[in-house]
């Protein structure tokens, strides 16, 4: 950082400097301005030194001399130094970290036993983002050399470490719970792995890495713990190992305390000379046998009850130190009420080889039988059986019937049970519900059997409630209600390979019977089989429910049906023996519902049956590739739609919306041609708008004149409007409106049709001035669509524009297919999109030619995606301006991919204004497989922006940008500045990624260049022009 504050800590020879290094960290942390800390060549002494953020910039800390640990063992503690909750970090300057471990590693015995005293790590990242570490060494460490936690966007680059091979303990670099993470060009020789790879880790990358002495690359150790979460995206290659006591590893814990997932994990151009276990998959990795379980067996004489033993069985493995089992084995026993209640000490697997038997008393007014509750880390196998012993119970059962009646007790209940294993067990004739699964995490039930009588009442197979992360796999459930049934709070749920029947089917709901209730997310059921149920895929809720709740995300896909009564059935109306008052509509909102490739035969003529609420409409419902035959007196199948208009996609058998459906209402405009149809679409739009069912405006074929207008809901129902026809604008300049076509505050629209907005805006062009100057007279945008969600604007096209073309405020979930925007090059202001303050925008296969921005990305929009648009002539794509006012909001989540730039004026921009008026970031933005023909400025950040010198250049922008990439970006410039980033002098750009760029320019002045000001990007691939092959301009702060 050229000419950056520098804080120095030093100190005479071998003086302690821990004092120092605090008092300056602290300062350059409180700096308004990037700073520096400073540790000169020498040998210095540090104590325990935690420094820790938020700062209030970025921070270089430069270590060029040697710093020392206190020799002694320092058991009981974890740290030596620590760098803590910084965004944007810079560790440098060929200095050392010596951890004097040698008289500590005589102590350590962490590596042979779960009870151990903690010698300190070195160096450890908490929490630190933005960072690069780089030209550093680390000498002996007591504990592992670097940790990193939670860290994201780090780079370690030219790292030494180094330490005698019988070290213990001594990993090199040990991560866990990062994401982006990169080692390169690192040496480590270790007494432990070199690099260790621990939970929640997501795209690493180790590259030309040499290892050894020590244990090799390990992902892992995995499953010690119970909290433990999934890894992904591990790459690791172009690295040699040499004399490693293993190679390249991946290792977990048998009697794992948790059941999570490493995916995505790649070796590759990995070099080995002379390495024990060079390829190691080990998923039996119990050092010094610290994993051997405790078994407890639960068992007695043929049929005599076991209930006592296995609540002292139980109840002596949760209190042991290391993972145990209860065993009950082979053979027939009774078994009474068990609660069986952690937490427990360690990780517990439950083995039933034997049958157990309930009670076959009916048993009313108790509601459990065997309950697994409060465990973190639970295993329940064997191949034995719950038998419920429901018969005599069933007779008696009449909850089915009504609110007041007496419970039975379920088989089997699962409360606040996390990170378990049900596999290979059987529930036989449970008296209620076989299973019942209350606020579990990470659970998986796989190879599960579920066997009672169809007309057995209540039996439910598995259900299930507040509960996340939940699988349920090759299982077969034969039962006399719902094979599986969702309750309230259900997220992420994963129902797959599972056979049904006989049974109710498999349901999401019944929802919003109780005022309590949460709402339900993110279900898949796919790759099942139904046969002879009475229903198949159901959602059901309540009318006149008791709770307003969403459930969203509801997938079914790839589903065989035999015989099968209602295959596809939402209904809102579920009132069980008339329990409920049906003249109320369901509150319970049901989005994102999906149906696709379902098949096979239905048990009656009701195939397909959509009843969704009249206060709350189903939206963005979705069915393709429907196959379900009837062959019955009463046939052919139906498909019923009822406050739903569903999205069609493949082939529908039988037919779509054609049984007793409440069909949207159309509200066509009849005028002839030329004809000015204000009034008649104002009217139209608003008889659509207060229909209780979605409803239709169509403006059909030909030209009609059109004033301004405003199409205001909230509606009822979602709308559709059809524009078949053009529709024109007055062509006079009108300066001083700025509107012509408003959609407002609507939930649930379409506007489609493949007509055309013609804005007639020559005459409005010469007097616009907007561009030059604040204080201009507006003129109208053509169409505005303002807080509209869950929309799709289809087969559009905008003409001509006065000013923007489409202006896009507030909106949710919204998709722009297939629009074209056409308007002489030199037509100002006329953006093609801009939008604003949106979340969740798709912009996809569209042809934009203008005079302006094709795109212009404005504050506080989020998850923005750009996909295979056409752009040219215009100004390109753009993100901003930026801080042209006060009180703008932050940008994040951008994304341009598999676009072409055609003769633009720029091309990939981000531009904010210097002096701006406010502080805000814009984060995530990313342009990929970009092709660029003639394009002026392909690749620009222009972070003084200034059009007309309407503001003050003096001051730097105070908009950050943070996490920019723009990568395989490919073609010819217009001028030889194919490549200029112009950050800000008061924040410099971070994380700026450049990959594979490649762009020709043949002109006069040439070469092309790629300009850099204040900002060191990170260059992946081949890049042409060179990166910052102008002078890097160095500025205060830097």
């Amino acid at each position: 950082m050229a000419n950056a504050e520098v804080f120095t800590a030093g100190g005479p020879p071998n003086s302690d400097i821990t004092a120092a290094v605090l008092k300056a960290f602290t300062s350059a942390c409180q700096a308004p301005a990037p700073s520096q800390v400073l540790i000169p060549k020498g040998d210095f002494k540090l104590g325990e030194t935690v420094m820790t953020g938020p700062c209030k910039s970025p921070i270089e800390f430069t270590l060029q001399g040697n710093v020392k640990a206190d020799g002694g063992s320092t058991q009981g503690k974890d740290r030596w130094v620590v760098f803590e909750k910084i965004n944007g970090f810079k560790l440098n300057g060929g200095g050392t970290f010596d951890g004097e471990g040698n008289a500590a590693w005589k102590a350590n015995n962490c590596h042979k036993t779960f009870e151990c005293k903690k010698l300190p790590i070195s160096v450890r990242f908490d929490f630190v983002d933005n960072a690069e570490i780089k030209d550093i060494t680390s000498l002996d460490a007591k504990n592992f050399h670097f940790n990193v936690i939670s860290g994201k966007n780090m780079t370690f680059d030219n790292i030494k470490i180094i330490a005698p091979a019988e070290s213990p303990n001594t990993d090199g670099i040990h991560l866990g719970r990062c994401e982006g993470v990169k080692i390169l060009n690192t040496k480590i020789a270790t007494g432990d792995d070199c690099i260790s790879v621990g939970d929640g880790m997501k795209n690493l990358l180790i590259e030309k890495v040499v290892c050894g002495p020590g244990h090799g690359i390990s992902v892992g150790s995995l499953g010690r713990y119970g909290w433990e979460q999934d890894v992904t995206d591990i790459n690791v290659k172009n690295c040699t190992l040499e004399g490693t006591d293993n190679g390249l590893r991946i290792k977990t814990w048998p009697s794992a305390a948790c059941t999570t997932t490493a995916a995505g994990i790649h070796f590759e151009d990995i070099i080995l000379n002379k390495v024990s276990n060079p390829i190691l998959i080990d998923q039996e990795y119990c050092p010094w046998n610290q994993c051997n379980k405790n078994v407890f067996t639960a068992g007695g004489p043929p049929n005599s009850d076991i209930t006592a033993a296995v609540l002292k069985a139980f109840t002596s493995a949760c209190q042991a130190p290391a993972p145990s089992q209860v065993l009950i084995p082979k053979g027939d026993f009774k078994l009474g009420e068990t609660v069986m209640t952690g937490p427990c000490k360690s990780p517990i697997e439950f083995t039933l080889q034997g049958n157990v038997k309930a009670d076959g008393g009916s048993t009313q007014g108790k509601d459990r039988w065997v309950v697994f509750e409060k465990i973190n880390g639970f295993k329940l196998n064997g191949g034995g059986t719950f038998d419920g012993e429901g018969n005599a119970a069933w007779k008696a059962n009449n909850c089915h019937k009504t609110f007041e009646c007496k419970k039975l007790p379920i088989s089997v209940r699962f409360d606040f049970v996390d990170n378990a294993e049900i596999k290979d067990i059987t529930s036989l004739d449970a008296k209620n519900f076989h299973f019942n699964v209350i606020s579990g995490k990470n659970m998986t039930f796989d190879n599960i059997k579920i066997i009672a009588p169809a007309e057995s009442p209540n039996t439910d197979g598995i259900h299930l409630g507040r509960c996340e992360g939940v699988k349920i796999l090759n299982t077969k459930i034969a039962t006399g209600d719902d094979c599986i049934s969702v309750g309230d709070g259900m997220k992420n749920l994963l129902i797959e390979k599972v056979v049904c029947g006989p049974g109710h089917g498999i349901s999401v709901g019944s929802l919003g019977r109780y005022g309590w209730e949460q709402d339900v997310t993110d279900i898949n059921v796919k790759n099942c089989t139904l046969e002879g149920t009475d229903n198949g895929l159901r959602i059901k809720t309540w009318p006149s429910a008791a709770c307003t709740t969403t459930a969203a995300g509801i997938h079914f896909e790839d589903i065989i049906l035999n015989k099968v009564s209602n295959p596809i059935l939402i209904d809102q109306e579920y009132c069980p023996w008339n329990q409920c008052n049906k003249n109320k509509p369901s509150t319970i909102k049901l989005v994102d519902i999906t149906f696709r490739n379902i098949r096979g035969t239905s048990g009656n003529k009701d195939a397909v049956k959509l009843l969704c609420s009249k206060g709350h409409p189903c939206e963005n419902v979705e069915i393709g590739d429907i196959n379900i035959e009837y062959t019955g007196p009463d046939g052919p199948p139906t498909f019923e739609c009822t406050n739903v208009t569903p999205k069609l996609v493949g082939t529908q058998n039988p037919k779509a919306c054609v049984g007793p459906v409440v069909k949207a209402p159309g509200k066509d405009i009849d005028s002839s041609s030329g004809s000015d149809i204000t009034q008649a679409l104002l009217k139209a739009f608003t008889s659509a708008c207060q229909s209780p069912s979605p409803s239709k405006v169509v403006i059909p074929e030909g030209e009609f004149k059109l004033g301004e207008i405003e199409m205001r809901g909230p509606c009822k129902a979602p709308v559709e409007i059809t524009l078949q026809g053009t529709v024109k604008a007055d062509g006079n300049a009108i300066q001083g409106k700025e509107k012509w076509v408003v959609f407002g505050n609507i939930n649930g629209f379409k506007l489609n049709g493949g007509g055309a907005f013609d804005g007639e805006g020559n005459a409005a062009w010469r007097v616009n001035n907007c561009h030059k100057t604040f204080n201009c007279k507006k003129l109208p945008i053509s169409i505005r669509f303002d807080f509209v969600e869950n929309a799709e604007i289809k087969d559009i096209s905008s003409i001509d524009a006065k000013n923007f073309h489409i202006n896009v405020l507030g909106a949710k979930n919204m998709t722009m297919s297939n629009i074209k925007i056409t308007a002489p090059e030199d037509s100002p202001n006329t953006d093609g999109i801009h939008l604003g303050r949106s979340d969740g925008v798709k912009i996809l296969n569209s042809f934009i030619s203008t005079g302006d921005d094709c795109i212009s990305v404005g504050d506080g929009t989020n998850n923005l995606h750009v996909e295979k648009v056409t752009c040219g002539p215009g100004h390109g794509i753009s993100v901003g301006s930026l801080g042209r006012y006060g009180k703008e909001q932050d940008v994040s989540g951008i994304r341009v991919v598999n676009c072409t730039l055609q003769e633009t004026d720029n091309g990939l921009r981000i531009k904010t204004w210097p002096s701006a008026a406010c502080s805000t970031t814009a984060s995530d933005i990313h342009f990929e497989d970009i092709i660029v023909k003639n394009v002026t400025n392909p690749i620009l950040i222009d972070q003084e922006y200034c059009p007309w010198n309407q503001c003050n250049k003096k001051k730097a922008s105070t908009i950050k940008l943070v996490n920019i990439s723009f990568k395989n970006v490919r073609g010819t410039s217009g001028n030889k500045d194919a490549v200029k980033l112009l950050c800000s002098k008061g924040y410099p750009c971070q994380n700026v990624e450049i990959g594979d760029i490649d762009i020709k320019y043949s002109g006069a002045d040439g070469p092309a260049t790629f300009q850099c000001s204040n900002v060191s990007p990170k260059l992946l691939g081949a890049q042409s022009p060179e990166a910052c092959s102008s002078p890097l301009t160095k500025l205060p702060g830097q």
